[in-house]
């Protein structure tokens, strides 16, 4: 039996310096019902006493002077998985301030801005917004991505003059495997803003993707670990064959099952995942950890084939053994920490796999 241990909110935001609510929307207390509960917990209540007054984080500790917009919404979507483990909605009021930053810095002259002015949207801009209306219940989100993405590119007017082919074209041209991992977001994110054709264009540009992930280079596996989610996300259990050149173990493959049995195999035997594939010693890296994970439940959710439980769990544990005392993640054994790293992580911990059964068929397209 799990064991259950009960917390005020108000003696842990004393002890970890982030400040109790009086609202009486606000937790007053939270319940670790399971065993990644406090972690994240720890996790997001150390995000939410780095944030700064602007919305925004430094990658680690809590330098104000340097707070990049590139690294909002991935850390807003921590502190949104966070509020749903933990119901401390303090958590959602820092996703919400992190999201108000950021379309700060999309207005003329921000750092989030194409140079005729117009707003550059992150990669995972539209899927992290799309939630956070979701958990706000407040349109402005999704309304503003409608309104300066999609609508954009199918005018062919997004960055000025670009359609969605040509906005794939500028995505990552000389970095296949960041590529991937860019891609991969916008698949499930289009069709949750009911936009199947553009959601179409980016599954193509995916597949394309996994022809050239270039691997034992960086990140290799969170490459392939974006192209198990992206497909997965979208409930596309096969797909043409892979035809990659830097490895023939992909090259042919043909399933979803296929492709998240590879991600499986480069697992370590402690739960962890290398940041390159073809790393051999002091390989294990925490943000390849966490994106394996979320792949993995998202694969194990279409499949159910129980295949992946195990794995998943004892990768988790591992994620937790990389948790400092004041409640940041380290990038790697013996690393610092790093702020967008550890909502990542948190992402992964908090993520429980429950399949949305209503849409395993089509995905139709929804706004709640």
């Amino acid at each position: 039996m799990k064991n259950k241990i009960l917390m005020t909110a108000l003696a842990f935001f004393m002890v970890f310096g982030a400040s109790a609510k009086n609202d009486s929307e606000k937790s007053h207390r939270v319940i670790f019902e399971g065993p990644y509960e406090k972690s994240i917990l720890f996790g997001a209540n150390h995000i939410l006493g780095n944030q700064c007054d602007n919305g925004g984080w430094s990658w680690s500790g809590h330098n104000c002077d340097n707070t990049p917009s590139n690294i909002l919404n991935p850390i807003a979507d921590g502190l949104l998985e966070a509020t749903k483990v933990t119901d401390v909605y303090d958590f959602l009021d820092g996703a919400v301030k992190a999201s108000d930053y950021f379309l700060i810095e999309t207005q003329v002259g921000g750092s989030a801005t194409f140079p005729d002015g117009s707003p550059e949207l992150r990669d995972i801009t539209p899927w992290s917004f799309w939630k956070l209306s979701a958990a706000t219940g407040d349109v402005t989100y999704t309304e503003w991505v409608e309104t300066n993405f999609y609508q954009a590119l199918m005018a062919g007017t997004y960055g000025g003059n670009m359609d969605t082919t040509a906005y794939i074209g500028t995505i990552r041209p000389t970095s296949p495997n960041i590529r991937t991992w860019d891609l991969a977001p916008h698949l499930l994110a289009a069709e949750r803003y009911c936009h199947h054709n553009i959601s179409a264009q980016f599954e193509q540009a995916l597949l394309g993707s996994l022809d050239l992930i270039e691997f034992d280079t960086a990140i290799d596996v969170i490459a392939l670990a974006s192209g198990v989610q992206g497909l997965a996300d979208i409930n596309r259990l096969e797909f043409p064959a892979i035809s990659n050149n830097s490895n023939t173990d992909l090259t042919g493959m043909t399933t979803l099952k296929e492709l998240a049995d590879y991600l499986l195999s480069l697992q370590n035997t402690d739960g962890s995942f290398n940041w390159k594939s073809t790393a051999t010693t002091n390989g294990e890296d925490t943000q390849t950890t966490a994106f394996a994970v979320m792949a993995l439940i998202k694969a194990e959710e279409r499949l159910q084939n129980g295949d992946y439980v195990a794995p998943i769990e004892i990768a988790k544990e591992w994620l937790v053994s990389m948790q400092l005392p004041g409640g940041g993640f380290m990038q790697y054994p013996g690393a610092p920490e790093n702020i967008e790293v550890e909502a990542e992580t948190i992402q992964a911990l908090a993520t429980e796999g429950i399949y949305d059964r209503i849409f395993q068929g089509q995905m139709e397209c929804y706004v709640n």
